[in-house]
């Protein structure tokens, strides 16, 4: 579990998520922020542009920030608009991640969460996602990832939580152990019993 820029996530009570009770406000607090599953979950009976048109309309976005962020995130990830004309499930599962990696930020979230959002991609989009991933929290959103990738973990995280069996095993803040950074293959196959122990 790897979390840059936190500060939305905090509060005094664990039901808030930037202001707003998830169980009682659950509608606003689902609007704070994007969600990447592991494996690309859409309507493939969809075009690309018809997925991300449902999509921004579950968050009552308007046109014209709509067809601003969509023209950014082509772009961004490298999909023509004859992609994006095409159904979902003609797509590599490649095409699909980035589908998915759209959708989640087509309203512009405040909170960017990802389940593994490197599987399927090629090395250039992977350096995209990145670059994504450091600027997202640069304009001071907040990034929470899961991820078993260790070098995107120790990339671009600022904190790292390692789960075993469910429980947090080690919390590491890159701000204040830098060394640790480097060093975060060792302390994570240490934790599982594996190489470096």
């Amino acid at each position: 579990m790897c979390l840059k820029n936190t500060d939305l996530l905090h509060s005094q009570k664990n039901n808030f998520l930037n202001g707003y009770d998830i169980v009682s406000q659950p509608l606003e607090a689902k609007m704070q922020f994007g969600y990447v599953p592991s494996e690309p979950v859409t309507y493939e009976m969809m075009s690309g542009i018809e997925y991300l048109q449902f999509i921004a309309s579950a968050y009552n976005m308007i046109q014209t920030s709509f067809e601003k962020n969509y023209n950014f995130l082509i772009k961004k990830l490298g999909m023509s608009n004859a992609d994006m004309n095409r159904k979902i499930r003609e797509y590599s599962h490649g095409m699909q991640q980035k589908i998915c990696l759209m959708a989640s930020l087509i309203h512009n979230p405040k909170i960017w969460i990802l389940d593994e959002p490197t599987v399927g991609l090629d090395i250039m989009v992977y350096e995209v996602l990145l670059r994504m991933i450091k600027d997202y929290a640069t304009n001071g959103k907040t990034v929470f990832i899961t991820s078993h990738n260790i070098d995107l973990v120790a990339r671009v995280c600022d904190r790292v939580a390692i789960i075993n069996e469910g429980k947090i095993s080690e919390l590491i803040d890159f701000n204040e152990e830098p060394t640790k950074r480097r060093d975060l293959s060792r302390i994570f196959f240490k934790t599982y019993q594996g190489e470096g122990k």
